[in-house]
C-alpha cells in the first residue's frame, strides 16, 4: 500500500474555508468592506480532512502549520488530540 505524509497550512485552509462557505450561503460583501465576506460559523473537521487527503494510502503522518495561535485556541487544541 502507498504511504503517505499529510501537511495542512491551518491558516489558510480556515480563512479560505469561510470564504467558500460565504459565497455558498449567498453571504454578501457589506458596502465599508473590502475583503470577500467569511461565514464566522464554518468549521473544519481535520479527522475527515485527513482521510480525503490520505485518498485510501496509509497515512504514516500528519503536519498541521499555521500562525501562533493565541492560548485559549480550541482548533489548535482539537489539532493535537
Amino acid at each position: 500500500m502507498t504511504k503517505c505524509i499529510v501537511l495542512v497550512d491551518n491558516s489558510n485552509v480556515f480563512i479560505e474555508g469561510k470564504k467558500y462557505s460565504a459565497r455558498k450561503k449567498g453571504i454578501l460583501q457589506a458596502a465599508h468592506e473590502t475583503r470577500a465576506p467569511q461565514d464566522p460559523s464554518w468549521r473544519l473537521d481535520f479527522g475527515k480532512l485527513l482521510h480525503f487527503m490520505a485518498g485510501g494510502r496509509e497515512l504514516v503522518d500528519a503536519i498541521l502549520v499555521g500562525s501562533d495561535p493565541p492560548r485559549n485556541d480550541s482548533v489548535w487544541e482539537s489539532a493535537r488530540r
